[in-house]
Formats: structure tokens, C-alpha cells, sequence
């Protein structure tokens, strides 16, 4: 498996295996590349870019972080091997699994880390998490969790709370909305492990049929995709509050983009004795400027679903 905890600070040697892993060129594909060679290429180019950005455009992008983050981008390679794009994003489903193969193999290299150290190392291995979600988009809180969509969330955290590949997956016919209907328990134990909520509280804020005690659920369609680009966060500055939570003040950045700062959004976590982490709420502060959120779609209303799928 690609989560063994490994323990054996090996992650260095592991790294030392790029120039041995050879990539899927589609264009100059007579000529071989490692990916040590492309890494260290992409790193110098987007560390140039930086430079230029802050220099000739008046940008304030952190030029240090954008290069190690360059410098990594495809080490989860190391276990998975090179793909060709027009593979990797030929429809959601390849492209869904191949993130889930890459997320399990950022763990491994990450597990072979002393602790402390595999800290600072997940913020260039692991995903950041703005795709397919809105979570860090709106405004919402524990008293009023606004238009957050626990849709999303049930299909962004099944996953990490089970540790197996999320079930529920739209019809093989892109003409045809599949529909599920999820007991209370699994529905609600997947929510409520992250966030302080009652059952009644997110029934209103779903389609739950009281006579089933099932929550009515619609994966994500054709209609629901999303550019496959998405911004990385960093945290700046936080704040440690008498009641045990911390509010994370984040900037977006957006490089495919050329954002530096998309926005920037408050988020407050409660951690628990059990080391889990819920969330609490999440605020945008400039929201003047939080315009610029092209990578995002959100889900089908239940009018705009029925539109397309008719019924089926």
C-alpha cells in the first residue's frame, strides 16, 4: 500500500530516485528527461517568473516558496511514475483516482520524515484545499454556516476519514444524474467528525427524507467540473484564543493566474485532545477584491439539475 508508515527517515534516498524516473514527453519526446532534470528546470523558470513578477509587475509574490514548491511538484512521481496529460485529465474519473494515487504517495515520502520535519515538508508535497469545494470561498460559522456546502465537504472528507476512495460517483451516462440516498449515521459521522454541527441543523441544510433518515445526494456531473488548476495558501499570521481555538490568517495565490493575493480569508480551527482538528468558521477579509475566483464551480441547484437531467 502507498500509506505504509515507513518511519525509516528514508525519505532522502527516496528523493535521490528522480533522476532515475524518466518522463512522458508529448512534444521534443525523442529527447530524454528525468524528473530531476525537469524539477530543477521548472524551479529556475518559476523562480525567474517570481523575480520578474515583483520587479517589473509589482507583484509581491514570495519568490523562495514558489521555487521549492517548483522544485517538488513532482516528486510524488518517485512512487507513481510520469503520466501523459491527455491521460491524466481525459475525464474526472482518471483524474479523481490519479489525485487520490498522488495524495497517498505525497504520505509515503512524507511518513519516511521525523515528525517535526514532515510538518515542514507537507506544504510542498500535500494539495491544498480549494478544489471542488467552497469551504474558503464563503463566509460561515458555527452559528450561521451560511452557503457552505456540506455536499462538498461529505466528498472532500469521506476520504480522509475512512482512508478508502469515496463510493458515491456519477453515472458512467454523462446524460444521466445518479442519485443516492445515505443512511443519517454515515452521512452525519463524516460531517460531524470535522465540524461542530447538530443533526438538525444540517438536515436544514441538505435534502434529508425524515421518513428514511437518508440524506438525498448528487455527486458532482459533467456539468460540475472544474478548471484542473487550482491556489495554494499561505499562512501568515495567527492568532491563539482562551478558548482553544486558532484563527490562521491565509493569502491565496493563484500563480496560473499571475495572483499573488487572490484574497485573503480568516480560518478558525479547534483542536481537540484527540489531536483532530474541527473547523469553526471562515471569513473573508478582502472581499472587495475576491473576484478572481475562476478555478471554482459550484454544484447544480436542484432547479439547474433538474433542467439538464429531466428527472433521469
Amino acid at each position: 500500500m502507498l500509506m505504509d508508515k515507513k518511519n525509516d527517515n528514508s525519505f532522502f534516498a527516496m528523493l535521490s530516485r528522480m533522476k532515475y524516473i524518466e518522463r512522458w514527453a508529448l512534444m521534443r519526446n525523442s529527447l530524454r528527461e528525468n524528473v530531476s532534470e525537469h524539477s530543477l528546470e521548472t524551479a529556475v523558470v518559476a523562480h525567474a517568473l517570481a523575480i520578474i513578477g515583483n520587479c517589473r509587475l509589482g507583484m509581491d509574490y514570495d519568490i523562495e516558496y514558489i521555487a521549492l514548491l517548483a522544485m517538488y511538484h513532482d516528486c510524488t512521481e518517485i512512487i507513481t511514475g510520469d503520466m501523459p496529460t491527455p491521460v491524466k485529465y481525459y475525464n474526472t474519473e482518471i483524474k479523481d483516482a490519479y489525485k487520490e494515487i498522488e495524495v497517498n504517495a505525497a504520505k509515503n515520502l512524507l511518513s519516511r520524515l521525523p515528525e517535526d520535519m514532515a510538518l515542514e515538508y507537507e506544504k510542498y508535497l500535500l494539495p491544498i484545499g480549494y478544489e471542488l469545494n467552497n469551504m474558503f470561498l464563503v463566509d460561515w460559522n458555527e452559528d450561521d454556516f451560511g452557503e457552505l456546502n456540506f455536499y462538498d465537504m461529505f466528498d472532500l472528507l469521506y476520504p480522509k476519514l475512512h482512508n478508502e476512495k469515496f463510493p458515491y460517483v456519477a453515472d458512467d451516462n454523462l446524460g444521466i444524474g445518479a442519485v443516492y440516498h445515505i443512511p443519517k449515521t454515515e452521512f452525519e459521522n463524516v460531517i460531524m467528525e470535522y465540524f461542530n454541527i447538530d443533526s438538525d441543523k444540517l438536515q436544514k441544510k441538505t435534502i434529508y427524507d425524515y421518513q428514511t433518515q437518508t440524506y438525498e445526494y448528487k455527486p458532482r456531473g459533467f456539468y460540475e467540473i472544474e478548471y484542473p488548476e487550482y491556489p495554494y495558501s499561505e499562512v501568515v499570521g495567527y492568532t491563539e484564543h482562551s478558548d482553544g481555538t486558532i484563527t490562521l490568517n491565509v493569502h491565496v495565490v493563484y500563480p496560473y493566474a499571475g495572483d499573488s493575493d487572490v484574497y485573503m480569508h480568516d480560518v478558525t480551527v479547534r483542536p481537540l485532545s484527540d489531536g483532530r482538528v474541527q473547523y469553526v468558521s471562515n471569513y473573508i477579509v478582502s472581499e472587495e477584491e475576491n473576484n478572481n475566483i475562476t478555478w471554482h464551480t459550484p454544484r447544480l441547484t436542484e432547479d439547474e439539475w433538474n433542467d439538464i437531467y429531466g428527472g433521469q
